[in-house]
């Protein structure tokens, strides 16, 4: 197991004066901790990166251990907890809401109403099981003092919106449910937060694509992002006139039809949408799904853009995983700017609980520089590793960087897969070429010889890391400010030389998911990528997140040395000096370690 190592000096002073320690902490859906320490995020982890439990959402143990003990800090040195689970029922935030529901319920009559009491019944009892643990946890370390419990969409929509570069905007937040709601949007002027439109847990987005992914044969709140990439190989029919008749936009709302194909529910009711299964293909289905999502969420945010006159947004919560969604909002006439938080899903809410108190608080707003918040393996640890634990059939080596984006290289070129091992590892969902596979796009089937390694659906698209010395000339409206091509969290569309050049990272639709990457901030990969370009001709690599199907993202170096003795990787990058390969691959002109 990845082992806290500090790395930060307790309590930072400046001009004398100790400077504040936020944490936040979720265990549910995605457990882990973070800490801002003096306006900046200093550490973020999920505690599936110690356990190797995918989405493990029990308690985050050796996260808070990470950002405590790790960070040099005591309990006592924290001044404020931040949790975005569970802030409970508000009179203020959701009884009207839950009013207007109600009559709209009452009028359809039948099954809408008898779901509606069903939703509410579960709402009342969900997240028992993660407060109470919580609560325990605060209790037993005296800490109820300095506990903020957020409301879980202000959690996920303010903190989005205090991490981006904006003073106002639109902030939003999406996903399956949250403290009673599954949507909500807020203005943010001037330091001002005003609450423009929440909607009830019982018209939910994540419920319908949770629904449907599970319906498709996936795992519902898990593979939702298999059904996007389904439906570029989808086409109209009607199945999309079905779904656009159970969400219905009017007048800058959204209500969902319950009682036939759509419940409230990721595990019942499940009779009429499995017979909608049934009519159409699952291709022509997603295709459905996707298109009334970007209709309905893309009018929304229209309609309070043009109410407002605001032109800047910022977004989180699971539903903004879906890349292809993102890019419509980018594109909107009305938008300015987007700012997809990296850590949109529920796993960032440590990070976005704590944002949003800040800007609730009117407290400095965290910086957010880069996603390497996690823990890393030190060359003590690493030597050790190579010393006692390496297998028997690898090697080690020891070389400078240059040295060792040649050996890159020479294993790309050769069709082979490239593991990096670098630094601290990142928080959110993306691997930002720390914890990252590389390989050529260029090599026609190279993402089947991926596909296989990695026990992945074919169907489901590859993404590129490029340098931004060829993003203008590879993605379509791409310009230099946007943020969220460093973080992989939207589309663009390819150029026809793009798409010639890495055909194996360009979906079907004609679009790619982009990582760019500038030489201030990573100058190894910059380096390698440059270098990439003048031995092929390519203008990316496929980065894809170091991890076997159904496994996290490596948290520990044995895991990753294993992927090189398991054949998922032919060479293993360690922190920008080491390198590790089977016998045959090492190269001989490098100094064994």
């Amino acid at each position: 197991m990845t082992k806290i190592r500090i790395f930060l000096v307790a309590k930072r002073e400046k001009d004398g004066v100790s400077t504040m320690n936020i944490i936040g902490i979720t265990n549910n859906d995605l457990s882990g901790a973070s800490l801002i320490s003096g306006g900046v995020i200093e550490a973020a982890v999920s505690e599936e990166r110690f356990n190797n439990i995918k989405d493990f959402n029990g308690w985050p143990s050796k996260s808070i251990e990470f950002v405590t003990k790790g960070c040099g800090l005591n309990i006592g040195d924290i001044d404020h907890v931040c949790y975005g689970w569970s802030a409970g029922f508000s009179a203020g935030r959701h009884l009207g809401l839950y009013l207007d529901r109600h009559v709209l319920a009452k009028a359809r009559g039948g099954a809408e109403e008898s779901q509606f009491h069903e939703r509410v019944a579960a709402e009342l009892q969900n997240d028992i099981r993660a407060r109470s643990e919580f609560d325990r946890w605060v209790d037993a370390n005296n800490l109820k003092a300095k506990v903020a419990y957020i409301d879980h969409h202000e959690a996920h929509a303010l903190g989005a919106f205090a991490l981006s570069p904006f003073t106002s905007g639109l902030a939003v937040s999406c996903d399956g449910r949250g403290d009673f709601q599954s949507l909500a949007i807020f203005a943010v002027e001037n330091g001002a937060v005003r609450c423009l439109y929440r909607q009830s847990t019982m018209d939910s987005y994540g419920y319908l694509y949770g629904r449907i992914t599970r319906v498709l044969g996936f795992q519902a709140n898990r593979h939702e992002g298999k059904i996007l990439g389904l439906a570029a190989l989808g086409a109209p029919s009607g199945a999309l006139e079905e779904l656009r008749d159970i969400v219905q936009f009017r007048d800058g709302k959204v209500s969902f039809k319950l009682g036939g194909i759509y419940a409230p529910f990721y595990d019942r009711h499940f009779d009429e949408i499995t017979s909608f299964s049934k009519r159409y293909s699952r291709e022509d289905i997603a295709y459905a799904l996707q298109e009334v999502l970007v209709e309905t969420v893309t009018g929304l945010i229209d309609h309070h853009l043009a109410a407002t006159g605001l032109g800047n947004v910022a977004v989180a919560g699971g539903v903004f995983t879906n890349v292809r969604l993102n890019q419509h909002i980018a594109e909107l006439p009305k938008v300015a700017n987007l700012f997809v938080l990296p850590c949109m899903g529920d796993g960032g809410l440590p990070v976005a609980a704590s944002a949003a108190f800040c800007i609730r608080n009117a407290l400095e707003r965290p910086k957010l520089s880069s996603m390497a918040l996690g823990p890393q393996c030190s060359d003590a640890e690493l030597a050790s590793r190579l010393t006692y634990d390496l297998p028997s059939e690898l090697r080690s080596i020891s070389a400078e960087p240059d040295e060792l984006v040649k050996q890159a290289l020479h294993i790309l070129e050769a069709g082979g897969i490239v593991g990096l091992f670098r630094g601290r590892s990142e928080f959110g969902p993306r691997a930002l070429c720390n914890r990252t596979l590389l390989a050529l796009p260029s090599i026609v089937g190279i993402s089947a010889i991926l596909n296989r390694r990695l026990q992945r659906s074919d169907f489901m698209p590859f993404a590129p890391v490029m340098a931004a010395d060829f993003a203008g000339r590879s993605l379509l409206g791409w310009v230099e400010k946007d943020l969220n091509s460093r973080y992989m969290t939207q589309t663009y569309g390819c150029t026809e030389v793009f798409k010639t050049s890495c055909p194996e990272v360009v979906h079907v639709d004609g679009t790619a998911r982009p990582q760019i990457v500038w030489p201030e901030a990573d100058p190894f990969m910059h380096g390698l990528l440059m270098a990439v370009r003048e031995a092929t001709g390519s203008l990316s690599l496929i980065n894809t997140s170091f991890n076997v199907h159904e496994r996290p993202i490596v948290g520990d170096i044995g895991i990753a040395i294993d992927a090189v003795r398991d054949g998922v990787c032919d060479l293993l990058i360690v922190n920008d000096r080491h390198a590790i390969s089977r016998h045959s691959r090492a190269h001989s002109s490098m100094e064994a370690a």
